[in-house]
């Protein structure tokens, strides 16, 4: 009573059907398989995001890559329709202002914000809005801190820094590549076209027919059985959590968190939709997996990094008996330094393999096996002159 508030703010495409039918699963598990799978719990946990951050004080964010044609946006599109939303993928972070990546972010509670397309390792996709976009400025949205603080219109000093209370999926073509901080927080699906035969292609055929007024349904189910969802995971998110940290080479204890709460999906989804025992545990060994590669991924380098020390350290073999191959200008023993413009046009003419100049400058700076310091003017002792550089320890 005496209370009016009226909303400007419409989420387009969102009408959710309240009946629920459960008539899409076996052809979901037949079209994406475990990957699909997790995707689906990721989906089914975004619900209760705020939920799971009150508890736990995080939320992994979802990373879905692979090649042209592998069905991540028949995947996203489809669990749009779950929830209601219908001829909706995400937003493109490349080709959006801060602004308006933040408005995205605000927009919705305990559903995900997906970016998609947001390659900005992508040396063929385009650069006008590449520099103002890095995935690192996401990091704050694991705990559920705002994406951007604003003032208040007004003469104080108040600011304005709403929460996130949603979550992130990153679909894209290529691999996030950033610091160890970003990349622990990511659970990571690669699809691929290996698995598609004829029985896939009629399964996606029948997914793509289904009408969000078949489908949508689901997020009434879910949200009805939130109790129980919720007990679930409390009871087994601890000794998931023990679980991946006691695989194989498994240190970090963000990964332990991340991964186990995804077992902990797992077992309630079981629990509201009929997964046979058999599929759950190959959905079981492949997050154990997930978690692995995880862990490697952290401790290795970007696959074009490893391809650029190796070109070096070859050149460099080459050098003792000739100097024209040698390419470290540091005047420090402990350090290498790299002029790119030089090395680049040198591994052409000698028929060595390299990625794209742009994309090298953009990620050699989380390199392991070199571990980066900074980029400087160096004092050649090769050149005897001063030399931009990217500087590494060696």
């Amino acid at each position: 009573p005496h209370c009016y508030v009226k909303s400007t703010f419409e989420l387009s495409n969102f009408t959710p059907n309240t009946e629920y039918q459960n008539t899409w699963l076996n052809d979901f598990i037949i079209v994406f398989g475990d990957k699909g799978l997790v995707a689906l719990i990721y989906w089914t946990l975004s619900l209760f995001a705020e939920q799971i951050r009150a508890k736990y004080d995080m939320f992994p964010f979802l990373e879905v890559t692979g090649e042209a044609g592998a069905g991540k946006s028949l995947l996203i599109e489809f669990l749009w329709l779950l929830v209601g939303r219908s001829s909706y993928e995400g937003i493109n972070p490349t080709t959006s202002t801060r602004v308006g990546r933040a408005r995205t972010l605000a927009q919705v509670s305990n559903l995900p914000v997906v970016f998609i397309e947001g390659d900005i390792n992508d040396p063929n996709s385009p650069n006008h809005k590449q520099k103002a976009f890095s995935f690192e400025e996401l990091k704050s949205l694991f705990n559920g801190r705002s994406p951007r603080v604003k003032a208040v219109k007004d003469h104080t000093n108040i600011t304005d820094d709403e929460p996130f209370k949603g979550s992130v999926v990153i679909s894209q073509n290529q691999k996030v590549s950033g610091s160890e901080a970003i990349l622990s927080r990511l659970v990571y699906l690669n699809f691929d076209r290996s698995q598609h035969n004829a029985q896939s292609r009629e399964a996606a055929s029948r997914l793509s027919r289904l009408s969000i007024e078949q489908v949508s349904g689901y997020l009434f189910h879910v949200l009805k059985n939130e109790r129980l969802i919720m007990d679930v995971v409390d009871q087994t998110f601890q000794s998931n959590r023990d679980h991946i940290m006691a695989l194989p080479s498994i240190k970090m204890e963000r990964i332990g968190s991340t991964h186990g709460l995804m077992l902990s999906g797992l077992q309630a989804l079981s629990e509201i939709l009929p997964i046979t025992d058999n599929t759950k545990q190959k959905v079981v060994n492949f997050i154990d997996q997930i978690a692995i590669e995880r862990e490697r991924d952290l401790i290795s380098d970007h696959p074009a990094i490893d391809q650029f020390w190796d070109v070096y350290e070859y050149f460099e073999s080459l050098a003792q008996g000739n100097q024209s191959y040698r390419f470290n200008h540091s005047p420090n023993a402990d350090e290498i330094a790299i002029h790119l413009n030089e090395f680049f046009p040198h591994a052409k003419l000698n028929h060595q393999a390299l990625e794209d100049i742009k994309l090298i400058k953009t990620i050699i700076k989380t390199s392991v096996r070199h571990p980066f310091i900074a980029v400087k003017t160096v004092r050649s002792p090769i050149a005897s002159k001063s030399m931009h550089c990217y500087v590494f320890k060696k």
